[in-house]
């Protein structure tokens, strides 16, 4: 098994989301608590967050 650690990042302000019609998606850094190891099979998607 080959792992992953990877950072989790809050879910996108709705209401940024929903003034920006969907093109602002502003989340939240939620430091070491967002940090989970995971199968790396698991992983379909990568995003980077820009601060």
């Amino acid at each position: 098994v080959t792992l992953a650690a990877v950072q989790t990042f809050t879910r996108p302000d709705p209401q940024l989301l929903k003034e920006s019609y969907g093109t602002l998606h502003v989340c939240r850094f939620p430091g070491e608590e967002g940090l989970v190891v995971v199968d790396v099979k698991c992983l379909t998607d990568i995003v980077r967050m820009v601060p």
